[in-house]
C-alpha cells in the first residue's frame, strides 16, 4: 500500500461560487519523484478559500475536508503545474499537459490517499 494522488479541478472555473462538486478527477500513476515535487507547491487549505468540497462517488455525495488520512483537503492553482517539465511516464505526462493547459488561477484540489 502506497501513496496515490488524484485531482479534481474546477471547471466552473469559480462560477459555482463557493461549491465545489468533484465529479470528475484526474489519477495520477504512483510517481513518488513526481508526488515530492507536488507536494512542495505553495498548497493552501481549501478552508482558506471558503470551499466546500463535495465528492460524488458510487455511494452519493459527500463532503470532504480532509483527505482519507484526516489531513485537511489543500489546493493549488493550475500555474503551480506549469514549472514541472516531462516525466517519463506517459499517463501522468497526459494529465500534467491536460492541467498545464488551464487558465492559470484554476483552483486544483490536491486528494492524497
Amino acid at each position: 500500500m502506497g501513496l496515490d494522488l488524484r485531482v479534481y479541478i474546477d471547471k466552473y472555473h469559480g462560477k459555482m461560487n463557493e461549491w465545489f462538486i468533484g465529479s470528475e478527477s484526474l489519477s495520477f500513476h504512483r510517481d513518488y519523484g513526481l508526488f515530492d515535487i507536488i507536494s512542495n507547491f505553495p498548497a493552501q487549505p481549501i478552508t482558506d478559500e471558503k470551499i466546500k468540497f463535495q465528492e460524488y462517488n458510487e455511494d452519493g455525495i459527500h463532503v470532504r475536508n480532509t483527505d482519507p488520512y484526516g489531513e485537511p483537503l489543500t489546493f493549488v492553482r493550475a500555474e503551480a503545474f506549469k514549472e514541472i517539465d516531462y516525466v517519463p511516464n506517459q499517463w501522468n505526462n497526459s494529465i500534467l499537459l491536460f492541467l498545464k493547459s488551464l487558465p492559470s488561477d484554476t483552483i486544483v484540489i490536491l486528494y492524497w490517499e
